[in-house]
C-alpha cells in the first residue's frame, strides 16, 4: 500500500478513516479527521504520538471554528429568508387590502420592512414608502433579474424573478405594437392585440382614479437570449425560439392563436420591451372567486348579448345575487368607468377574495386590450353606468376634481408614467383621449342625476367614517 492510500477497514471509534503512512521504521499510525491532513513526518518537538494528539486537538478547533462560522453564516441566512418571506407576505397583504387598512397595515410593518434588504442591496421600502407599498413593488420589477420562464397564456409568458422572500413569479408581457399603431377599425375586440404600455398605463390610472385595484405593473427592457431562452425549463417554449432573417431573435410559445411564426415577438436584436405585473398572493394564501362578468359581451361576429338589447336588464341585475345587497354593484360601475376611460372592452371576467365575503373588492386583472385606439370613444362599455344610473360618491368627486384644470387627468397620467423605464408610455392623442372621455363620463352621471335625483344615484360610500356601513344595504331600485 503506497503512503497515501487510504485504508477502507477498521472504522476508528471516533469517527474518522484511518490512514498509514510509512515515513518511519515499522510505520507510523494516525487518525484523518473531517479532512484534515494528518502529520506525514515525525515532530522534532515530540514523538510521533504527541504530534498525533496536538494535530488532531488543532484540527478539531479548526473545525469547530469554521463550523461555528458556517453555522453563523446558515443562521444569518435562514433569519435574512425568514424576514423577507415576512416582507413579502406584508406586501402581499398590502397589496389586496382596501385604503383605510393600507394605512393601518403600513404603520406596523415598518419596522420590519426598513431593516430589510433585498440582493444588491437596494432598501426594500422607506417608511415613506411603506405608505405605498406598490409603488415601491413597481419600481422594484424594473430591477429584478429574471431566473426562469415558463410559458403561459398568449401572449404573455410568465417568469419568476428574485423578488422578496423566494422566487416570486411576475407576468411578461412583450411588446408587440409600437405606441402609435391603433387597433385597425375592422378588428373585433377579441382579436385585437394584448399590449404591454397598456398594462403599465391601468396600474397608473387605478391609482389615479384611488381604486388601487390593480396588480403592480412596470415597463422594463428584457434580454430575450440571456432572461427568457437560457434560464427556461420549459422545454415547449424554448423550441419556439428561432432568428429571423433580420437576424433577430423570435419566440411565439404555444398557444391556441397568435402563437405562429407569423405571430412571433421579435426583439432588435434580442433585447425587447415588456410588461412585468406582479402575481396576486398564493392561492393558499388568499382563496380567489371568478364571476361571470353580468355585462360581459357576446364574442362571437353576430350575436348580440341580452344588455346589448334590453334597457332595463340592469333592473334584473339587482335582483341577482351578489348585486342585490353590498357594494359589487357599484364596484361594477367603477370597473365601467375604469374601462371605459381606457376603451378596455374585454372585461369578461373578474376576480374577487373570499376571505371577505360579499363585501370584498373586485380585482381589475387584464387589462392589455385597453388604449387600443384614441381617435374613438366605445360607448358601449358605459352602458352599464347608463342602465343603472349609479355610481359612488368617492367616485363622483374623484372624477369631478381629475375634470378640473389644474388636476387634470392627462397632466396626472402623463406625470406618473414618465417614472417608468419605457417612457414615454402613452402617446399625446391617448392622454387627450382620457381627457374627454372623461367628461363623457361626468355627463352620463349628470343626466342620471337630472333624471333620476342626486340621493338616488350617487351612493354616499363615504358614511362609513361617520359610523353607518353602506355595504349592509342593497341597490335602490326604481
Amino acid at each position: 500500500m503506497s503512503a497515501t492510500q487510504l485504508c477502507s477497514s477498521n472504522q476508528p471509534a471516533s469517527g474518522g478513516r484511518e490512514w498509514r503512512t510509512d515515513g518511519t521504521a515499522g510505520g507510523e499510525r494516525g487518525r484523518q479527521i473531517d479532512g484534515v491532513k494528518p502529520p506525514m513526518h515525525r515532530d522534532e518537538r515530540g514523538t510521533a504520538a504527541e504530534t498525533d494528539v496536538r494535530e488532531a486537538a488543532e484540527g478539531r478547533w479548526r473545525i469547530s471554528e469554521r463550523n461555528k462560522h458556517r453555522g453563523a453564516s446558515r443562521g444569518n441566512r435562514r433569519r435574512r429568508r425568514e424576514r423577507e418571506r415576512e416582507v413579502a407576505k406584508i406586501v402581499s397583504i398590502l397589496l389586496i387590502l382596501p385604503e383605510r387598512a393600507e394605512a393601518e397595515m403600513a404603520e406596523a410593518a415598518v419596522q420590519i420592512i426598513t431593516l430589510s434588504r433585498l440582493p444588491g442591496n437596494y432598501l426594500l421600502l422607506s417608511i415613506k414608502e411603506s405608505r405605498a407599498p406598490a409603488l415601491y413593488y413597481m419600481l422594484r420589477l424594473t430591477l429584478m433579474p429574471e431566473r426562469r420562464a415558463r410559458h403561459s397564456h398568449p401572449p404573455c409568458t410568465a417568469s419568476t424573478s428574485a423578488a422578496p422572500g423566494a422566487d416570486r413569479p411576475l407576468l411578461l408581457c412583450p411588446c408587440r405594437q409600437t405606441r402609435e399603431q391603433e387597433t385597425p377599425p375592422d378588428f373585433f375586440y377579441f382579436s385585437d392585440f394584448e399590449r404591454h404600455n397598456a398594462e403599465i398605463a391601468a396600474f397608473h390610472l387605478d391609482r389615479i382614479l384611488d381604486f388601487r385595484r390593480v396588480p403592480p405593473v412596470a415597463g422594463r427592457l428584457v434580454n430575450m437570449t440571456k432572461e427568457i431562452r437560457d434560464m427556461t425549463r420549459d422545454k415547449k417554449l424554448w423550441r419556439t425560439f428561432f432568428i429571423s432573417p433580420a437576424n433577430n431573435v423570435c419566440f411565439y410559445g404555444e398557444c391556441s392563436y397568435y402563437c405562429s411564426t407569423e405571430h412571433a415577438l421579435c426583439g432588435k436584436p434580442d433585447q425587447i420591451e415588456g410588461s412585468l405585473a406582479a402575481f396576486l398572493p398564493d392561492l393558499a394564501l388568499a382563496k380567489r372567486k371568478t364571476w361571470r362578468n353580468p355585462w360581459r359581451r357576446s364574442y362571437h361576429k353576430r350575436k348580440k348579448a341580452e344588455w346589448e338589447v334590453d334597457p332595463d336588464y340592469c333592473e334584473e341585475v339587482k335582483q341577482t345575487p351578489p348585486y342585490d345587497s353590498g357594494t359589487r354593484l357599484l364596484d361594477i360601475m367603477d370597473m365601467t368607468i375604469f374601462d371605459f376611460l381606457m376603451g378596455n372592452m374585454d372585461r369578461h371576467h373578474y376576480e374577487t377574495f373570499e376571505k371577505f365575503g360579499n363585501e370584498t373588492f373586485v380585482i381589475h386583472l387584464d387589462n392589455g386590450r385597453g388604449f387600443g385606439k384614441h381617435s374613438h370613444d366605445e360607448l358601449s362599455i358605459l352602458v352599464p353606468l347608463i342602465q343603472c344610473c349609479r355610481v359612488k360618491k368617492s367616485t363622483h368627486l374623484r372624477l369631478q376634481l381629475l375634470a378640473k384644470e389644474e388636476y387634470k387627468l392627462s397632466t396626472m397620467m402623463a406625470e406618473s408614467l414618465v417614472r417608468d423605464r419605457l417612457a414615454p408610455i402613452l402617446i399625446q392623442p391617448h392622454l387627450d383621449a382620457l381627457d374627454r372621455r372623461l367628461r363623457q363620463v361626468l355627463k352620463v352621471v349628470s343626466d342620471c342625476v337630472e333624471k333620476e335625483g342626486y340621493s338616488y344615484v350617487v351612493e354616499d360610500d363615504l358614511e362609513d367614517h361617520r359610523g353607518t356601513d353602506p355595504a349592509h344595504s342593497g341597490p335602490r331600485r326604481r
